[in-house]
């Protein structure tokens, strides 16, 4: 096949597209929630002839479908482009690109398919997506020679392979990076509700049968309620979390008792005597933690903190900045750029030769935040994690106006004139298997305690001399979880349930692989009618006995969950990985629901026959 340029080419691959380009433009639509589709006709845009590149029509800053012409190399692909968009100016590039990143590198199997498929990093590479920073094009895809005499030629095979690969496996890699966003905002929705109640109540409990998160999502809605935001790689949320002081995890079980929990005397050896002190156990030291962070962040003051003297003369800089705009036009920042407004919140700034009516806006805070964390050069500036996306992209013209804004300092802080008033920060406790415990017995007093917060009472041991006093502060939050399918543990009565909310963790097959799905469906049918035709049922199985529910044991979805092998960790295939659960942790709670009587012996052993597995 032959084409002139790359219009032409563009225009051939859209032809053979034919009914696929509606396809795409409709699913694009449906995916990212917009209010018509770009073109109904055209999978690629080409407008501007003087590019040796273009991509999908409407993709701007988004995922990207991409073919460039270069030299003797046809390319296409998916793109990543955290290069400057000029339209787009709510966000900075990387926070466009950020998203779509993150859910294909959390997608394992999407990288390998299309490894084996013959896809490899044309521009860019792995550790450029796991570390996305500003002015980057990552290209994921296939180069193919061509031959040029006049104009280009590519073998019909060449071209049908294009065709097949932009229609097959690319396309179903868009969309599954795009799904994997929408169920990110969904997990964020679900967080966000879970932290409404917790934030309400001061306690929750994340309810469910075995293997549905609960401790997971626990960690992730302690990490939003102490931080804003969740880190999706584990290792490093674990650190955080433990790092930040204002965390605590335990976890409970039959034997554990009052003493262990909240406050309790310990034997303590000193030469040939034992000396009986009492001692704060995890609760009460938390509690007491919180308490005097509470206790500092609510008193009042006239004395100003180091951050409203910042801003305070950040503000009688912006008005030196404004009166020479005033009366010379602008304020020179480099050779090339200036500050040519200011407002009560920022300053404005251009370049000379920028695009006709393009200005950035510079936010005070920013400034006022470097301030405050003292960068030396512009290196340090772009590193620090208290400023906006947008600083990290411009960081060279806002180190500029941070240099300036020092030297018109005539100034410095001093401690001796002005105290920092302590913020309120919030305390997270998780207790893990909640309902393992005798709760009475374990909570004692701290049952009145934990609806009348900030009250004082007194404890059954003295910490110190006349001192029994245990106070639960209002910025202590405890998230317990519990296995609705564990007969075995202990009853929690009226009184406690009262005085914490109950939030249902129920299986969700989302985060499941390819391997793992059709056992989880035909699992599923053991405890939901029909699970596999009609997943938003609810109908209880003829397997599940009549005295259980099935969201009280419906296996969860961390039963099905595999894991990509890789090099590093030398895991079998997933399907290797999945038959092997199914073998020492799925058979194995299932036979145990038949002995307890919560799966009916002969219909669970005809269900799984459908599956070929023997109970």
């Amino acid at each position: 096949m032959n084409f002139e340029n790359l219009k032409d080419l563009v225009n051939k691959i859209n032809n053979e597209c034919g009914e696929f380009c509606s396809k795409f433009q409709y699913k694009r639509k449906e995916l990212l929630g917009l209010g018509r589709i770009a073109a109904a006709n055209q999978l690629y845009s080409y407008t501007d002839e003087e590019r040796n590149w273009a991509i999908n029509k409407g993709g701007g800053t988004e995922l990207q479908y991409h073919v460039f012409l270069r030299d003797d190399l046809l390319g296409y692909g998916l793109g990543f482009n955290t290069q400057y968009v000029p339209f787009a100016n709510d966000k900075s590039t990387v926070e466009y690109m950020e998203p779509y990143a993150k859910s294909y590198l959390s997608q394992h199997n999407l990288e390998t398919a299309l490894l084996n498929k013959g896809f490899t990093y044309i521009y860019g590479d792995k550790n450029d997506l796991q570390y996305i920073t500003h002015d980057k094009y990552i290209l994921i895809g296939k180069e193919i020679e061509i031959s040029k005499n006049g104009s280009f030629k590519i073998t019909d095979e060449g071209f049908n392979q294009i065709i097949n690969d932009l229609t097959g496996i690319l396309f179903d890699t868009y969309v599954k990076i795009i799904d994997g966003i929408n169920i990110d905002k969904i997990t964020t929705m679900k967080i966000d509700n879970l932290k409404r109640a917790l934030l309400h109540k001061k306690q929750i409990i994340l309810q469910g049968p075995p293997g549905t998160g609960k401790t997971y999502t626990a960690k992730d809605l302690a990490e939003q309620v102490i931080f804003g935001n969740i880190t999706s790689i584990k290792k490093e949320q674990k650190k955080r979390l433990e790092e930040s002081g204002q965390f605590e995890l335990v976890q409970f079980h039959p034997s554990y008792s009052y003493e262990d929990f909240v406050r309790g005397i310990t034997a303590k050896s000193k030469g040939d005597k034992i000396e009986y002190v009492t001692e704060d156990r995890i609760l009460a030291s938390f509690a007491k933690k919180a308490f005097m962070n509470y206790v500092s962040s609510t008193k009042g003051t006239e004395i100003i903190s180091k951050k409203e003297w910042a801003r305070e003369k950040l503000a009688d800089y912006a008005e030196i900045v404004q009166e020479k705009i005033d009366s010379e036009g602008e304020y020179r920042l480099t050779d090339k750029v200036k500050l040519i407004d200011t407002d009560e919140n920022a300053f404005y700034y251009t370049g000379d030769n920028w695009f006709d009516g393009i200005r950035h806006r510079m936010k005070f805070n920013d400034i006022v935040e470097a301030y405050l964390s003292n960068p030396v050069d512009k290196k340090s500036f772009k590193l620090l994690d208290n400023i906006s996306g947008s600083a990290k992209q411009h960081y060279g013209y806002y180190y500029n106006v941070l240099e300036k804004f020092r030297a018109n300092l005539t100034t410095e802080y001093s401690e001796s004139r002005n105290a920092t008033v302590a913020s309120e920060r919030k305390y997270v406790m998780i207790i893990d298997e909640i309902n393992r415990a005798n709760l009475p017995t374990v909570l004692g007093e701290l049952i009145y305690a934990l609806e009348y917060r900030g009250e004082s009472i007194n404890s059954l041991y003295e910490i110190s001399e006349g001192d029994r006093s245990i106070t639960i502060p209002e910025n202590l939050y405890i998230i317990g979880t519990m296995n609705t399918a564990d007969r075995s543990v202990g009853h929690i009565d009226y009184a406690i349930r009262r005085r914490f909310a109950f939030k249902d963790i129920l299986p969700d097959p989302a985060p499941i692989h390819e391997a793992g799905k059709e056992y989880f469906n035909h699992i599923s049918g053991l405890f939901i009618k029909d699970y596999k035709t009609d997943k938003t049922r609810r109908t209880k199985s003829e397997c599940l006995a009549s005295d259980f529910k099935p969201e009280q044991v419906w296996l969860g979805h961390s039963y099905f969950i595999t894991k990509e092998p890789t090099e590093e960790n030398q895991l079998p295939s997933e399907q290797e990985q999945m038959e092997q659960k199914l073998e020492t942790e799925i058979l194995p709670i299932l036979r145990e629901y038949v002995s307890d009587g919560i799966l009916l012996e002969e219909e669970t052993k005809m269900h799984l026959l459908k599956l070929d597995i023997i109970l």
